[in-house]
């Protein structure tokens, strides 16, 4: 009887320990890529001040006095904010997700392939101006800034990998993604429209 004591006393005394462990693994991961909003960060290659004001919400107000350290800026406090939105969202643009969430994704791929996204970006990319282009590249500049300087958001640990550099084209696959997605609905607005009428 003793014995069983004894091992019934250790088991819990592990399982304890188990669940404190945890309990602080946790709350690092949760913590460990909460931006400090009230922190001056300095930008690479921005040729003047560029200042960031968050209000009490922790939404950005971006002031520059030129477009290109604007949308640095603006790149950086998405990523700031956004980062795994942004990289989830640019996967499935490109039909990779499953490279992240394994097989049971691959029809969504294959889906989001066919709609051959990346394709049409490119060419758009290729027909635009150079202050499209330009911004593109600021905008993707900031982005990469922070995906490179600081911790990443706790789901690309808990997944295990790292996002890629953001480019210009990623962007403009957003666009295409939103496009395609807000039409989804369109037969039923018509059908629905038709009946009214």
């Amino acid at each position: 009887m003793k014995t069983l004591k004894r091992i019934l006393a250790g088991l819990l005394i592990v399982i304890v320990l188990l669940v404190i462990a945890g309990f602080f693994i946790l709350n690092y991961i949760k913590k460990a890529a909460i931006p400090d909003y009230s922190k001056d960060i300095k930008l690479n290659e921005l040729s003047g001040e560029v200042n960031v004001l968050r209000d009490s919400l922790g939404i950005p107000h971006i002031y520059a006095n030129n477009e290109s350290d604007l949308y640095k800026a603006v790149g950086f406090a998405m990523a700031q904010d956004r980062l795994w939105q942004m990289d989830l969202l640019r996967r499935v643009t490109q039909g990779r997700l499953s490279e992240i969430l394994g097989a049971k994704m691959a029809e969504t791929d294959l889906l989001m392939r066919s709609l051959r996204i990346q394709e049409k970006s490119e060419k758009i990319i290729a027909g635009a101006s150079p202050e499209i282009i330009n911004a593109l590249e600021a905008f993707s500049d900031g982005v990469n800034q922070y995906i490179t300087r600081y911790p990443l958001p706790p789901e690309f640990k808990v997944l295990g990998y790292h996002p890629e550099l953001w480019q210009a084209v990623h962007s403009i696959n957003l666009i295409g993604y939103m496009s395609w997605d807000l039409t989804s609905g369109w037969g039923t607005e018509f059908f629905l429209n038709q009946l009214k009428g």
